[in-house]
């Protein structure tokens, strides 16, 4: 299991849990992920939904539609308190939790978030974990509003759960650096994935919904 770390220049990303659903994009390859929510760092309603709705919009790019469910987290067993919660993950599923660091500062070797890739079976890839107050302190710093990086992160880091790599690319969302300049002034392509990233997270939500039908037989 490898974990990626991002460095205090660039976006650190937070956790969810998501399902997969069968809708079809323009390729005939699957392009809707439900996503489970356990916001342990207890970021408002609101901020979340702003958040949420700038992850919508970079994976509409990539012809994949974000719907989301929120899981309780406190109780005995927060996973099992709400119906749309399972303990059991299935194969299409994913969690993203959205946490709060214990060591807030930034610095270049400071870790925003991460997510943990199998590479010996990229498809089972699940857990992403963001930090929200190491994206607050980055997003003071490059005077940008909150919400849009953390939904940048969100993306980022299911990006690489979809992949199935904890790699970077030199270009788009999924590149390892994000400095404030880019942050404050960057264009739109330095927030999209790339077309060959887009084609290989609707293979992997196809596969991945493949996998949990034939285990539910």
């Amino acid at each position: 299991m490898n974990s990626r770390q991002i460095v205090a220049t660039v976006l650190a990303f937070i956790g969810t849990t998501w399902t997969l659903n069968l809708a079809e994009a323009r390729d005939g390859q699957l392009s809707e992920l439900s996503v489970y929510t356990y916001n342990y760092s207890g970021v408002s309603a609101d901020d979340l939904a702003a958040a949420r709705r700038h992850v919508e919009a970079i994976f509409r790019g990539a012809n994949i539609t974000i719907s989301w469910r929120d899981c309780r987290t406190s109780g005995r067993d927060a996973a099992d308190v709400l119906p749309n919660c399972r303990t059991d993950r299935r194969a299409d599923e994913v969690m993203l939790r959205i946490m709060t660091s214990s060591t807030p500062g930034l610095d270049r070797t400071t870790s925003l978030g991460f997510s943990l890739v199998n590479r010996e079976n990229a498809h089972s890839a699940w857990l992403s974990s963001v930090f929200t107050n190491r994206v607050t302190a980055l997003a003071s710093q490059a005077d940008i509003d909150p919400t849009l990086l953390l939904g940048r992160a969100i993306a980022h880091e299911i990006g690489h759960l979809l992949i199935g790599s904890t790699d970077h690319a030199r270009a788009g969302l999924m590149r390892a650096f994000w400095s404030h300049a880019e942050l404050t002034h960057g264009s739109g392509s330095e927030w999209v994935f790339l077309e060959k990233e887009a084609s290989a997270m609707r293979s992997s939500l196809s596969t991945r919904v493949t996998r949990s039908a034939v285990a539910r037989r």
